[in-house]
């Protein structure tokens, strides 16, 4: 696992209190954008994908927030923003 970058929680207004979590890592060869979603607190799914270069993982980090986030989304369950940080810088060695 590498230096956290960015990281972003999302909720939803659900029965089951869906979560969504969105962290940017530096690695050694890279950029991975790994989330993890869940409900009532345990994490039923995690994916990631792999850039390879910052300006591109931030993009696809930035366009799967948008996606989230967007309030006529046509999947029913609507995700605010619950925290959000800056964490490590993309200098510091993984």
């Amino acid at each position: 696992m590498g230096v956290a970058l960015k990281k972003v929680t999302l909720k939803a207004q659900s029965p089951r209190n869906a979560f969504y979590v969105l962290t940017l890592e530096r690695i050694t060869d890279g950029f991975p954008i790994r989330k993890a979603s869940g409900a009532n607190g345990r994490v039923y799914d995690r994916e990631a994908w792999f850039r390879e270069s910052l300006p591109d993982a931030e993009k696809l980090f930035g366009r799967i927030l948008r996606e989230k986030t967007n309030p006529n989304r046509k999947n029913p369950r609507k995700y605010v923003v619950e925290s959000s940080e800056q964490i490590g810088s993309v200098l510091a060695s993984p």
